[in-house]
């Protein structure tokens, strides 16, 4: 870790900053995918101007790492410059510590619900339709059987309402969902 400080508006001069503003930067900050600054940045920390609070030194990591959400306050007040700066550097220290020990697999795929209606009404050739579609959704994705959560769903009675509400719609027949992966 090489963990240094610079005068926030030395590191970004174009923008105005708190003449008390320091930014914190790690030049090996894991999971960093460029070289700029904004890159190795950490948090930093500034002096109160005005309020109640005036004088009290506050702190921030904002420094990300994917993976689960850090269990760690990542801001606070301090009395002193030097007790701000610290806790930056503590509370960075746990959590790249943290991130070693749980790192992140990586995007996780999501397994999206498919419906697939069968046409008909309910009847013995339903389960063949059925059948007809899990093979169908297992051949297009690969998948054993054990992937795929298969229920029936007739819906007749909400079909039933609406067309006491004068709507007129067939039944849809047995359901399909299927725990399934994009195409």
């Amino acid at each position: 870790m090489r963990f240094w400080w610079m005068k926030t508006s030395e590191a970004w001069p174009d923008s105005s900053w708190l003449e008390t503003s320091l930014t914190a930067f790690d030049e090996d900050r894991p999971h960093c995918e460029g070289d700029g600054l904004w890159d190795i940045y950490v948090g930093g920390v500034h002096q109160e101007p005005h309020g109640p609070q005036k004088g009290t030194w506050v702190w921030s990591v904002t420094a990300t790492f994917p993976g689960p959400r850090c269990p760690f306050t990542t801001n606070g007040r301090e009395e002193t410059r030097k007790a701000a700066g610290q806790r930056v550097r503590e509370t960075y220290e746990k959590m790249v510590a943290f991130y070693a020990a749980n790192p992140w697999p990586g995007p996780q795929q999501t397994l999206p619900e498919y419906l697939i209606d069968s046409a008909g009404a309910a009847g013995d050739d339903d389960d063949a339709s059925l059948e007809d579609a899990l093979r169908q959704v297992r051949a297009t994705w690969d998948l054993p059987r054990a992937a795929m959560r298969v229920t029936t769903a007739t819906r007749r009675r909400s079909c039933e309402d609406r067309s006491r509400a004068g709507l007129s719609l067939p039944h849809p027949g047995p359901t399909l969902a299927c725990a399934g992966l994009n195409p």
